[in-house]
């Protein structure tokens, strides 16, 4: 944790208004207390509802008619403590370039998504898909697109216990599954997973969730056809 706060420098707070500098000058029994409550966040899966919340800051673009909102570009300041707890994760994987990965199934459809950077991958499935397919091919596709950079580690990041699980399975039923083994097997990458619970104010991670909602809604013009045999038969 203290590595992470060294590099945070940002003097504009999240609704929270609690600046770094305060953090930093924290006693250690305090720190320790903090660092204490991030532990039981990722292990518990329970996080702060007012972390979630954000203030959206329009910044207008340079040389556009400021009266036209489509000239505005938004900037969101999150809270302070959220922020530090994203920079945390980021420590712990320094030399790899984090692909963010997820998949949502609603009564508009299936679709998954990919966040590296400023790139967003979204793609629609058939409605049959089932959500560990649909968390699957995002996983898939990650692999991919890690394959097309030309960098060579990466941590691919998922919220899908069971599909990082099967990943490790040497007989997996499902068909994507063998696909997305065997393009770990014949990757010249470094690849590595790392599993994160479902909404914990990573922002990339929120991103990608946002972007699955659209993709599931058939809000692009990517489709993909294929889906698993366990998909029509369970």
């Amino acid at each position: 944790m203290l590595d992470a706060m060294s590099n945070c420098n940002s003097k504009s707070p999240g609704p929270d208004d609690i600046p770094y500098y305060f953090i930093k000058n924290l006693p250690s029994n305090s720190l320790n207390q903090l660092l204490q409550i991030y532990n039981l966040i990722w292990e518990k899966g329970f996080y702060p509802d007012s972390w979630r919340k954000a203030i959206i800051i329009p910044i207008p673009k340079p040389d556009k008619n400021t009266f036209n909102i489509s000239n505005y570009r938004p900037i969101s300041l999150i809270c302070t403590l959220s922020k530090l707890l994203e920079k945390i994760v980021n420590k712990r994987f320094p030399n790899h370039y984090p692909i963010y990965t997820d998949a949502l199934k609603s009564v508009h459809g299936v679709g998954f998504s990919i966040v590296h950077n400023q790139t967003i991958i979204q793609h629609n499935l058939p409605a049959i898909t089932n959500i560990f397919t649909a968390e699957n091919f995002a996983i898939l596709e990650a692999i991919k697109l890690a394959n097309s950079l030309p960098t060579n580690n990466f941590l691919i990041i998922s919220d899908s216990l069971s599909v990082l699980t099967a990943l490790k399975n040497p007989w997996p039923k499902n068909e994507i599954t063998q696909i997305t083994q065997s393009e770990l097997i014949n990757t010249q990458k470094n690849i590595d997973f790392m599993w994160v619970l479902s909404h914990v104010g990573i922002k990339e991670n929120e991103i990608a969730d946002e972007a699955a909602s659209l993709a599931s809604q058939n809000k692009h013009d990517k489709t993909i056809d294929k889906i698993s045999s366990n998909d029509i038969f369970t």
